[in-house]
């Protein structure tokens, strides 16, 4: 099973370049889905801070790449033979992408750009002010993760701008 591992900041276009990898036949798995399904069996609210806090409980309880082991398993049950792993926010989470022989690409641009990206978006987890989306993202510390990964894709610009992006990295990684 070939495993992509997609990290980056809130609105850089991690959902728009693996629908760009969808189109080469790989299969998406979104690490949010496993706690968007933990705060539906909690009877809680979908927002970014419930995702955030039930994420860090998950981590706690069992591990730090414990989102990572299950979407992992769930691609394997399925017998999946090249997957994305979506939302890869953390260095256990990396690390345990490069257990499974995986690469980890990352996908960032200006702050103000994805501020205007997430608003535009228009999901329930996005209705914040752009002070908390800068407290958010501090939190997370995703620039950390994006300086581990093995590829990463800077695109300030529009979908067709991350598409260029999207064909150099498969041609350098020869995905």
């Amino acid at each position: 099973m070939i495993i992509l591992g997609l990290t980056g900041t809130f609105g850089a276009g991690k959902s728009t370049l693996a629908e760009i990898l969808k189109e080469r036949g790989y299969q998406q798995l979104v690490m949010s889905d496993v706690l968007r399904e933990e705060l539906r069996m909690q009877g809680k609210q979908e927002t970014r801070d419930n995702l955030f806090v039930i994420a860090n409980e998950l981590r706690k309880k069992y591990g730090a790449s414990i989102i990572v082991e299950r979407l992992v398993e769930k691609a394997q049950k399925e017998n999946l033979k090249k997957v994305i792993i979506d939302g890869i926010r953390t260095q256990g989470e990396i690390e345990a992408i490069k257990k499974y022989h995986g690469r980890v690409i990352a996908v960032d641009s200006s702050l103000e750009i994805r501020y205007q990206r997430i608003v535009r978006r228009g999901s329930s987890k996005d209705d914040i002010t752009f002070e908390k989306f800068k407290e958010q993202e501090k939190a997370e510390n995703l620039q950390e993760c994006i300086k581990k990964a093995d590829y990463v894709i800077f695109c300030d610009g529009n979908v067709d701008d991350l598409k260029k992006e999207a064909e150099k990295m498969i041609n350098t990684l020869k995905l």
